[in-house]
This record gives C-alpha cells, structure tokens and sequence, in this order.
C-alpha cells in the first residue's frame, strides 16, 4: 500500500513539474483555439446550438494536436486548411455533420471576425434552394457538394473560402 502511495505521489510530482516547464517555453505554446458557434435550425424546425472547437497547439514532442470538434489529431506539421463540408439535398436543406447528424434548414454561426449564414432563398431559380452569407458577400452553390475552407497559419485562422460556390450578384441588383 506504501508502495501505490509512494508511485501516485511521485506522478503526481512528475505531472506537476511538467505542466509548469510546458507554461514557462513560449515558444512550444504555439497555436490557436477559435470556437464555431451560433444557432442551427433543423429541417423539422427544432433550433440547436453549435458549439465546435477548432485549432491546434503545439506539443511538448515538437508535434501539432489539432482538433476539430471532440476529435483530435496529432500531426508532425501543422495543417494548413480544415474543411467544413456541406451535403445539399436539393429540398433546401444541407447535412453539416460537424453541426447534426440531422439536415439542416439554416444555420448563423460566427468563428474569430467571420460571419457564415445559410439561408433559404424564396427564388425557384436558385440550384438547391439555399444560399450562403459569409460576412456581406453572398454566394450561391454550383455544387451539391459546397465546402467552406479554414485557412490556417501558426498564428490563426487567415481566411475562410467558400468551394464550389459562385458570388450572387442578383442580390445587388434587387437592392
């Protein structure tokens, strides 16, 4: 029984000295943590909250944890884009699965200074029958398979480009 006692203080110790070796090397504390968040509306009309880490920070191993959601990864380099990917059905609704298992009629969730709304549009016309909004430009889907593209550096998230989409410039013109 000394002996347990004995080897949970000494990791104890070990624990305790280490986090502090890691507070003190700047350097190995690179990285970023940023959170998705906002509100969701499912196809059956129930609103949930979205709520997704995103980021990575350096380990004491000279490796990278990045992490995306509950999941995470450890990578000898930092990675340099995380993908959003959205399913279209064609019935207005998309399937974001970082989001729900379930489809989704809308969502405005907001990350570091970006805004991302999807929206139903009321135009027949429209392929899908949504439209995304990132920050005041809105886009339109060429693609039953959209993506939206976090670009990361060491320092954060740099840019956020939406794939498969095309600008909507019929907004402007009904202004």
């Amino acid at each position: 029984m000394k002996r347990l006692l004995l080897i949970g203080l000494c990791l104890i110790c070990w624990a305790l000295a280490t986090s502090v070796k890691a507070d003190t090397n700047d350097e190995d504390s690179r990285g970023f943590s940023y959170r998705i968040e906002g509100q969701a509306v499912l196809a059956d009309g129930e609103e949930i909250e979205v709520d997704m880490l995103l980021g990575f920070q350096r380990s004491q191993t000279h490796g990278w944890y990045f992490r995306a959601g509950p999941d995470y990864i450890f990578r000898n380099t930092p990675p340099e884009a995380y993908y959003l990917n959205l399913i279209l059905d064609g019935e207005g609704h998309a399937y974001v699965l970082e989001f729900s298992d379930q489809p989704i009629k809308t969502f405005l969730v907001t990350v570091d200074d970006y805004e991302l709304e999807l929206m139903p549009t009321e135009n027949p016309e429209i392929n899908f029958g949504v439209r995304l909004r990132m920050d005041q430009r809105q886009y339109l889907f060429d693609s039953s398979h959209p993506r939206l593209r976090f670009e990361l550096t060491e320092d954060g998230l740099s840019s956020i480009v939406a794939e498969r989409t095309m600008r909507d410039l019929s907004i402007r013109r009904a202004e």
